[in-house]
C-alpha cells in the first residue's frame, strides 16, 4: 500500500503470470520446494533411461526436458516434430501484440527502439532493426572454429522451444 494512506491501482497489481496466493502460500514456490527435496543425483538418475529411450521429441514451449535436450544433441535417431496446435495461438496473440504496438507507435525495446546502449535511438524500421540485432550480437559466430554440431543441435532446440512460448512476437 502506498505510504499517504491513499489505495492505488498499482497495490493490488500482480504479473499475470503469477498465481495469487492461496492461504498466504504461493503455489508456485510450493511447487518449487518439493521438487528441491530431492537430490541431483535422483534427477540426473531418471534421466538416463529417459536419454537412453527418446525415439521423438514433440516440441510444445513448454514441457521440453534436460533428457531429450541431450537426446537430440547426442543421439542421430531422435527426431523432433512440433506441435503446432500447441503453440499457434500463444506464438499469434504475441505476434499480434507486437503488430498493435507498432501501429500505435508505442516505443518497444528491440522492436521500434535500440537496445542495450542504443536502446534511447528510435526507428520504424523494425525488419532492419531485428537484422542489425543479430549481425551486433555475432550470432553463431565463435572466432575461426564452427561450432561442434551437438551443441547447434542444442541451441536450435532450445531456441524453437522458446520461440513456441508465445513471448518473443515472432510470426
Amino acid at each position: 500500500m502506498a505510504t499517504d494512506g491513499i489505495r492505488h491501482p498499482v497495490d493490488n497489481w500482480r504479473p499475470p503470470t503469477l498465481p495469487i496466493p492461496k492461504d498466504g502460500e504461493n503455489p508456485i514456490w510450493t511447487k518449487v520446494a518439493e521438487a528441491l527435496q530431492c537430490t541431483h543425483y535422483e534427477e540426473v538418475r531418471c534421466m538416463v533411461p529417459q536419454f537412453q529411450h527418446i525415439q521423438t521429441v514433440n516440441l510444445q514451449g513448454t514441457t521440453l526436458t534436460v533428457a531429450q535436450v541431450a537426446a537430440v544433441a547426442r543421439r542421430s535417431g531422435v527426431t523432433v516434430s512440433l506441435d503446432e496446435g500447441a503453440a499457434r495461438d500463444r506464438v499469434t496473440k504475441s505476434a499480434n501484440w507486437i503488430a498493435h504496438t507498432i501501429a500505435r507507435g508505442t516505443d518497444t525495446l528491440g522492436v521500434t527502439a535500440g537496445f542495450g546502449a542504443a536502446s534511447h535511438r528510435r526507428t520504424n524500421k523494425t525488419t532492419g532493426l531485428q537484422t542489425e540485432l543479430i549481425r551486433f550480437l555475432n550470432t553463431g559466430v565463435i572466432g575461426k572454429e564452427n561450432l561442434p554440431s551437438s551443441y547447434a543441435k542444442a541451441a536450435i532446440l532450445v531456441r524453437t522451444n522458446t520461440l513456441m512460448q508465445g513471448y518473443s512476437g515472432i510470426r
